[in-house]
């Protein structure tokens, strides 16, 4: 059995996703946590910076990570954004055209098949019933990188059509699917890892944050004017916009500068609905039609535009075309009337046009909307199935986030964590919620101060004592220490005497303590990223951006 995980899948995830930040009863948190470094992966008892851990889905993993936790952040609905790739539009560059046949959301990092004696080599393809890639010049059974059974393959530079390798021998590959089109002495790319970037580059931003999508790449040429739109120029309703190099472009909206403040990076950009553009997208227009061969002895080999009509069938309605003559050959198509709910079509010249004595027939490719139409749904049509959490931790968070300006208040994890509850088993609410215990001491009277990320207890010894914690900060002003990763009795800190692991001289009195509100083992988490330090100040605010994909 195969199955297919669309991209819509994770489009609708991500949406959900999104509704539960919106739902007003939802109560999703950003947690901030461990003070302390990473472990050395060659000698875990070794604390160091230049490593970061990977994370566990496990019981104990995520239990460590709420021990580990500092303060936890309210996620609003202003703090959550459907995010792709962010591409520049860049002259020079070949942009691969919608097309209902391509599968644009592949993200992959493709590298060119070659002989292991030759540097040079590629193949050729048959279109309709061949599942065949022939070799020219390449030995499949030695190529580098290797192929093997199951491999996908992608033929040509800017090509759509991804296979899978079903058997092989040294001259030939049968793939698990016919290609659409032939492909004559193309290279011949093997599919390899998952990336950020889709591996098709079928939209851009410009220089105005205005995004588009190719529709038409002037039959693979490279795109050397930036599309945009002006108000006094093309409009954004029109179907599509058409630059002096040949490319379609269809306007799908403007980035806003606040949702660019918030959302853009060097490696996303926000994903928005235009009201005009989605009121006047068609579903099923036909929006482009590519010739695939002109034909001859049209109009009697004359040059005319506008000349005759097409036959489109297929399963919409009111599609109405003409077509440009040059000496006989059909250059262009002229769209009258897209018509809608085409799901399928096929188009043909109507008889009066055509010579059939002499000539040879067009053929064309019909190209259809996406469902609802181009600009409908953007989220949908970019495959928006990441979304952007960006939350703000400005200076001490009113208080909540103790921090001196030393450089040794710092964090390195970050978690996403549903519906944690108060003590008293109550979902908590509070925007912002400390997951540390708070011990207040007496004047240290000349001693030492307690030093951030060190450990401390009370009793004893820290091998028997009653309680011990993390140092993840000390209050000078306060005399108090800020304490998480507690094991033992945390009431018997009060009236008894903290101290500082493998220091006898840094020591205190405690007198009261503030517990958490909430029951740090509770929520539920969702999403771990660890990270390098990231220093705090109380002069600065540390904007946490997280992408989570679906």
């Amino acid at each position: 059995m195969k199955s297919l995980i669309t991209k819509d899948f994770g489009v609708t995830n991500a949406i959900n996703f999104e509704n539960m930040i919106s739902d007003a009863e939802a109560n999703v948190y950003i947690m901030v946590g461990r003070s302390i470094p990473w472990a050395n992966l060659s000698d875990p008892t070794v604390l160091d910076d230049d490593f970061i851990s990977a994370p566990y889905d496990t019981t104990a993993y995520k239990y460590q990570a709420m021990r580990d936790g500092i303060i936890l952040k309210k996620i609003t609905a202003n703090d959550v954004q459907p995010v792709v790739p962010r591409v520049d539009w860049v002259s020079g560059t070949v942009y691969v055209a919608y097309d209902q046949s391509a599968n644009l959301y592949i993200k992959s990092t493709d590298t060119r098949v070659v002989n292991t004696t030759s540097t040079t080599g590629n193949v050729n393809v048959g279109a309709g019933s061949a599942n065949t890639v022939n070799a020219n010049g390449i030995n499949f059974t030695t190529t580098t990188p290797a192929l093997s059974i199951g491999s996908v393959i992608r033929i040509g530079e800017y090509g759509t059509e991804f296979r899978e390798v079903v058997s092989k021998n040294s001259t030939a590959l049968l793939v698990n699917t016919a290609f659409s089109s032939s492909y004559a002495t193309q290279n011949l790319f093997l599919v390899e890892t998952s990336s950020l970037q889709y591996s098709n580059k079928f939209y851009v931003r410009n220089s105005q944050d205005q995004v588009f999508k190719c529709l038409y790449n002037n039959d693979d040429a490279q795109s050397t004017i930036m599309p945009q739109i002006a108000l006094d120029g093309q409009l954004p309703e029109n179907p599509y916009i058409q630059t002096s190099d040949g490319y379609k472009w269809k306007y799908l909206y403007t980035i806003p500068t606040g949702l660019k403040n918030k959302f853009f990076t060097d490696k996303y950009m926000p994903v928005v609905r235009d009201t005009t553009v989605f009121t006047n997208a068609e579903d099923g227009r036909i929006d482009i039609v590519k010739i695939i061969n002109g034909g001859t002895t049209y109009a009697d080999g004359d040059t005319v535009s506008n000349y005759g009509s097409a036959n489109v069938i297929g399963d919409g309605t009111g599609a109405s075309m003409t077509f440009d003559v040059v000496a006989g050959v059909i250059t262009d198509v002229n769209i009258i009337d897209g018509g809608n709910n085409y799901t399928t079509a096929t188009m043909t010249v109507v008889d009066n046009l055509f010579d059939t004595a002499t000539g040879t027939p067009a053929e064309f490719e019909v190209v259809i909307s996406p469902q609802f139409g181009h600009g409908y749904s953007p989220v949908r049509e970019l495959g928006a199935a990441s979304q952007m959490i960006s939350v703000d931790f400005e200076g001490d968070v009113s208080g909540f986030f103790k921090v001196q300006n030393d450089g040794t208040d710092d964090f390195r994890q970050i978690c996403i964590v549903k519906d944690p509850k108060y003590a008293n088993g109550q979902f908590a609410t509070a925007e912002i919620l400390p997951m540390y215990t708070l011990v207040y001491t007496v004047d240290l009277g000349g001693r030492p101060e307690f030093v951030h990320d060190e450990l401390a207890f009370v009793g004893s010894s820290y091998a028997s004592a009653l309680c011990s914690g993390r140092i993840v900060h000390f209050d000078d002003a306060l005399n108090a220490i800020v304490l998480n990763n507690i094991t033992g009795n945390v009431d018997s800190i009060v009236t008894n005497v903290v101290n500082q692991k493998d220091a006898p001289s840094i020591s205190a009195k405690a007198i009261s303590i503030d517990k958490p509100d909430i029951n740090i083992f509770s929520g539920q988490i969702l999403y771990i990223e660890n990270r390098a330090k990231i220093t705090r100040s109380t002069n600065q605010t540390e904007t946490i951006k997280t992408v989570i994909e679906f």
